[in-house]
């Protein structure tokens, strides 16, 4: 560091306190720029190149205005929404088991 301040007094021609002040600022921002550039290759490894989206979604549960639970796969519904809430999903199994595209 203190070659780095010798190099900025004799090139810039500055006072040594106000070298040393842009020396100190100057390592404060590599420093962040470290930090974000570390920051930016933890972010970019999370991303898979796949968009989020309901593309694997299985039944819909409609609550309000009517009742209504629906196998997308399947298209068998239910519009007891307690039952199936509840853990009765039989229908559910029959269906997917007898559906030739599952």
């Amino acid at each position: 560091m203190d070659n780095q301040l010798e190099v900025i007094i004799k090139e810039s021609n500055l006072e040594p306190t106000k070298a040393r002040y842009i020396l100190d600022n100057f390592q404060h921002y590599f420093e962040l720029a470290s930090e974000w550039e570390k920051k930016a290759k933890t972010i970019k490894g999370f991303k898979t190149g796949h968009i989020a989206s309901w593309g694997r979604q299985i039944r819909s549960y409609v609550l309000h205005p009517y009742k209504l639970v629906k196998d997308l796969r399947t298209n068998y519904e239910e519009t007891n929404t307690d039952k199936v809430l509840d853990g009765e999903i039989e229908g559910f199994i029959e269906a997917y088991l007898k559906n030739p595209k599952s």
